[in-house]
C-alpha cells in the first residue's frame, strides 16, 4: 500500500496543568474529505494548530508526503503542499482582491535567478499567474471584485477570497478551519461544492475542523471524534453518528 498523504503519530499537548491533545495519532489517505469534530474544549483547534504547524507539540510526529514535517514551521509546510485556512480569515486590506489572489502564487518570478538569466522566463511565469489568478476569480464568483479593496468585501466575500489566495498555491492538502463559521447556508453549498469538485477533478485532499454536523454528515468520507483531548472515534460519518462514545460527548460532554 502507497504512504498516507499525512500521518500524524502521537500528538500532545499541554498548556500549564492541562492536557489539550493527549497522544493522538491518525493518517490520511489522498483524494480524502475528512471532518475533525468534538464538543467544545475537546481540543479539535489545538490539534490542528499542531498539524499545520502553528503550535508546537509537546510529543508526537508529523509526515506529510513521505517526510517528516514536525520541524518545520507552518510556512514551511505550505511550502511543501500543506495549506491551511483560518475561522476569521484575514486579507491585505488596502490591496485589491485581484493582487490578494495573485500574490499567493508559488514560485513568483522575482524570487528565482533563473529568471534572470532566462530571457523571457519571468514574463511567462507573470502571465501564467495572472491567468490561474482570473480563473481562480472565476471560479469563486468575485471577478467582478477584482479591482476591488479586499477591505470592501462582505464576510462571505472574504472567505470565498481566503479559499482562491490558498488555491493559489497549489496545495495538496488543504487545512479548513471551521469555514462555515459566519457564512450563510447558501454561500456554504458554494464552498463545499468547489471542495468537492477539487477532490473529484484534482485529486486534492482536505481536513476540516467543523460544528455544522449537517456539513459533516454530508461532505465527509471520514470523521474524526474528539472529546477531552482524546481521538475517542473514527470510521464513516454514519457509523460515527450512532457510536455510544460519540452521542455520550455531544450529550454529556462540553467545552
Amino acid at each position: 500500500m502507497s504512504e498516507p498523504l499525512l500521518q500524524v503519530d502521537g500528538i500532545t499537548k499541554r498548556f500549564g496543568g492541562l492536557t489539550a491533545v493527549d497522544d493522538v495519532g491518525f493518517s490520511l489517505e489522498p483524494g480524502t474529505i475528512t471532518a475533525l469534530i468534538g464538543p467544545n474544549g475537546a481540543g479539535k483547534s489545538t490539534l490542528f494548530h499542531c498539524v499545520s504547524g502553528f503550535i508546537r507539540p509537546d510529543g508526537g510526529t508529523v509526515r506529510f508526503n513521505g517526510r517528516g514535517v514536525s520541524r518545520r514551521s507552518a510556512h514551511g509546510r505550505a511550502q511543501l503542499g500543506m495549506v491551511r485556512t483560518f475561522q476569521i480569515p484575514t486579507a491585505f486590506n488596502r490591496l485589491t482582491v485581484f493582487e490578494n489572489v495573485e500574490l499567493a502564487a508559488r514560485d513568483q518570478p522575482a524570487d528565482r535567478l533563473v529568471g534572470a538569466l532566462v530571457p523571457g522566463l519571468g514574463r511567462l511565469r507573470r502571465s501564467a499567474i495572472r491567468t490561474r489568478t482570473n480563473d481562480l476569480l472565476e471560479t469563486f464568483g468575485l471577478a467582478d471584485k477584482a479591482d476591488d479593496l479586499a477591505g470592501e468585501l462582505s464576510g462571505g466575500q472574504r472567505k470565498l477570497l481566503e479559499f482562491a489566495r490558498v488555491l493559489m498555491t497549489e496545495p495538496q492538502l488543504l487545512l479548513l478551519d471551521e469555514p462555515l463559521a459566519g457564512v450563510n447556508p447558501a454561500l456554504g453549498e458554494r464552498l463545499f461544492a468547489h471542495v468537492n469538485r477539487l477532490r473529484s477533478d484534482h485529486g486534492m485532499t482536505f481536513l476540516f475542523v467543523e460544528h455544522d454536523i449537517r456539513t459533516v454528515m454530508d461532505h465527509s468520507d471520514r470523521v474524526l471524534v474528539m472529546a477531552q483531548g482524546a481521538l475517542i472515534a473514527d470510521g464513516d460519518p454514519e457509523t460515527v453518528r450512532r457510536d455510544p462514545a460519540v452521542v455520550e460527548a455531544y450529550l454529556g460532554g462540553g467545552e
